[in-house]
């Protein structure tokens, strides 16, 4: 099982979140993220 919680945002664009992943009850990996929300027109 893969969950993310969103932890920060910066504005409107920015933003963090905690991430886990369980197999079996057990934690395998864990990260956390910083990403950047942008519209789709924007990427091509």
């Amino acid at each position: 099982m893969i969950t993310a919680k969103l932890t920060k945002t910066r504005g409107d664009k920015l933003a963090s979140a905690e991430c886990t992943c369980m197999v079996d009850g057990m934690l395998v990996s864990s990260a956390e993220l910083m990403f950047a929300l942008v519209d789709e027109a924007d990427v091509n």
